[in-house]
């Protein structure tokens, strides 16, 4: 992400389709499914419906291909519950993921969202790990974090090894680098992670910035600390802090659909597509956009059926029009 703040601002910059819609990756004639990227989102067995709304928003946020990965024993019940243009592919243990994941033609990985402790024999500490490990790209969310609750370091030295400098915050000529990893934690998940960062509700949005950025250092990767201010962090030391959200968002699976956005973001195509800075700030700006676009009475399916409004906006914008 270009650095486009100016010094009165830098301090806490706030987050905007001018520090990154010139990244967006824009289909044209030439465009495919496989050049506007492959996401794959991680199924866990019961709580089912997280992976499916973080599924649909990164098929409407822009990938070209939507894949959930999931157990033999769920595959009927996201075969049969999920939109038709999701692929269900099942698996076996740790490796039989390893071996999805390991696919040239995807390029994101969404885990975490009501991935529940394990996967078909899988602890999700374990394929997190795996996942990174992969060199794709991953965004990690909810139950992907909560794996790691015990033992952060972990987590961090596997993204340390694998990432390099994917998750910069810089700007930096290889857009789209794969290898990225984005974190997304709330408030408790932030401090499950990060305990020796204290956090209050009564934290100012410039303290909130100061935690995500320490945050984004020690782990090696993009964090997106989410709340009423959500901030965005990289380890190169940018940071943006997103005020865009309206109160409707405070529902079931918001959380979800932010991820499944994210990684459509990181996903658009492997060369041109967002860097995990730009392609998280990017997520949480278009997620609150379709929010207050769509009002009172909000619930999580809405924001993804809104997400066609918000990009019509972003095209005329960009074009002027």
């Amino acid at each position: 992400m270009p650095d486009k703040t100016s010094s009165k601002t830098k301090q806490r910059p706030d987050n905007s389709p001018l520090l990154w819609k010139d990244e967006i990756n824009w289909p044209d004639r030439y465009s495919n499914k496989y050049t506007r990227g492959h996401v794959l989102v991680v199924g866990g067995p019961i709580m089912t419906g997280a992976a499916r709304l973080a599924a649909m928003a990164a098929r409407r946020a822009g990938a070209g291909i939507v894949s959930i990965a999931t157990s033999d024993a769920a595959f009927d019940i996201y075969a049969t519950a999920t939109e038709p243009g999701t692929i269900i592919t099942p698996f076996k243990g740790l490796d039989g993921f390893k071996k999805i994941i390991s696919s040239k033609r995807k390029n994101t990985i969404v885990i975490g969202p009501g991935a529940g402790d394990s996967i078909s024999g899988a602890s999700v500490e374990d394929m997190v790990l795996a996942a990174i490990g992969s060199g794709l790209n991953v965004v990690v969310d909810a139950d992907g974090i909560n794996a790691f609750k015990g033992n952060p370091e972990k987590l961090f030295k596997a993204i340390k090894a694998n990432s390099g400098q994917a998750n910069s915050g810089q700007a930096n000529s290889g857009k789209g680098k794969s290898g990225q990893v984005v974190l997304t934690p709330h408030g408790g998940e932030f401090a499950r992670l990060f305990p020796q960062l204290t956090n209050t509700p009564e934290d100012t949005p410039e303290e909130k910035l100061e935690m995500a950025l320490k945050a984004a250092k020690l782990s090696g990767a993009v964090v997106v600390f989410k709340g009423a201010d959500t901030v965005i962090a990289g380890p190169g030391g940018m940071g943006v802090v997103d005020s865009t959200a309206p109160a409707w968002l405070a529902t079931a699976g918001s959380g979800d659909v932010l991820a499944g956005i994210i990684g459509a973001m990181l996903a658009q195509g492997v060369n041109e597509g967002m860097d995990g800075m730009s392609g998280a700030s990017a997520g949480v700006w278009i997620q609150a956009r379709s929010a207050s676009i769509f009002g009172p009475g909000l619930v999580a399916e809405d924001i993804i059926q809104t997400l066609p409004r918000v990009w019509s906006e972003l095209a005329r914008e960009i074009s002027g029009k």
